[in-house]
């Protein structure tokens, strides 16, 4: 948005007028009907901004074309998320972000973390009893499959020690 010249008096009686540009690194958008529908819900939501100052307000508003700003916010369900939202995808998305780094050649570490990434509190999706325990079953899983390919290698005599208590838990 711009503000008027600065040639104008401030003591002019006329109203302000503002020209509606919005610059974004996909483009340049001069009118609100050009504008993608998350940076219009966006604008729309940093009407309520209270710290706005009152004459940018309506002209933002009558920019979007908005005669209410509170009732032209997009409507938000009971858990906070917008419809259309794709959070869950973006959690998952930089889930793998941080474990590619963590562990890029660990893939049971890797597996693991993921399960157990999905019972974190900021995963936007609903996490029922069943699914919790399948998520913590394959995080042990892997957490033991690593422990296996990454264990010390034993003697002799403590391998046939161990296939001995393995054929004795089979009983």
């Amino acid at each position: 948005m711009t503000t008027p010249a600065d040639n104008q008096n401030e003591d002019s009686t006329d109203e302000p007028t503002m020209a509606f540009i919005v610059k974004t690194p996909f483009g340049t958008f001069t009118a609100a009907d050009d504008l993608p529908p998350e940076l219009r819900d966006g604008l729309i939501q940093m009407l309520e901004d209270e710290e706005m100052p009152p004459v940018l307000r309506t002209m933002l508003a009558s920019a979007l074309g908005v005669t209410n700003a509170q009732d032209a916010a997009p409507a938000m369900p009971v858990d906070g998320h917008a419809s259309g939202c794709n959070c869950a995808e973006l959690h998952r998305e930089n889930v793998w972000g941080i474990l590619d780094r963590a562990f890029p050649a660990e893939p049971h570490l890797w597996q693991a973390m993921e399960a157990l990434f999905t019972l974190s509190a900021v995963n936007p999706t609903e996490i029922d009893q069943e699914t919790r325990r399948a998520q913590l079953e394959a995080a042990t899983l892997h957490l033991q499959r690593h422990a296996t390919l990454n264990a010390s290698p034993q003697s002799p005599i403590d391998q046939l020690i161990t296939k001995f208590r393995e054929q004795l838990d089979g009983i």
